[in-house]
């Protein structure tokens, strides 16, 4: 997986000048995520506001004396919303269900990058904004292991590839 995000970052600026527009509709697969959790085995992990608010202030606690820590909190300083969805235990028609509502969602967003792991597959969504080196609305779609990370708000690019090279 962190070869995964590695690849991602390195690659989405040379991607930057290809996408123009397509944004993430963010509400749809909030509310879509918040309605999966009457499916049994889904497991959801929703952060709005407060919570990364309170994750950033605890983070700052912590930063003073480790530089990874301080890396995280750069960051995730632009981060609004963190939505996880874990489907892999539901029954296979439901882990279908999602995972097909899911692709129509996220049909007309920008595909930033698709890559493949022998048999994992990994969809990349998100709008890169080439005038601030950030991407927003960053959604990670992993239909093989059924998860969705959806992160709302901008990630800067360098900065992410810089974390991830550093803990590969």
């Amino acid at each position: 997986m962190k070869k995964i995000l590695l690849l991602a970052a390195i690659l989405l600026p040379m991607f930057a000048p290809a996408t123009a527009g397509g944004s993430v509709p963010k509400s749809k697969i909030t509310s879509f995520i918040y309605d999966c959790q009457r499916y049994e085995g889904v497991e959801v992990v929703q952060l709005g506001g407060l919570a990364a608010m309170a994750l950033r202030a605890s983070l700052r606690v912590a930063a003073s004396d480790d530089p990874d820590v301080r890396a995280a909190l750069k960051l995730i300083t632009g981060i609004k919303r963190i939505s996880v969805l874990n489907y892999e235990n539901c029954e296979p028609a439901i882990q279908d269900k999602i995972s097909r509502k899911l692709d129509r969602m996220l049909d007309g967003s920008d595909l930033l990058m698709e890559t493949r792991d022998g048999d994992d597959l990994m969809q990349i969504y998100g709008v890169v904004d080439e005038n601030n080196g950030t991407v927003r609305d960053f959604v990670l779609h992993n239909p093989t292991e059924s998860s969705l990370i959806c992160i709302f708000g901008s990630i800067p690019i360098e900065k992410l590839a810089r974390v991830i090279a550093d803990n590969d």
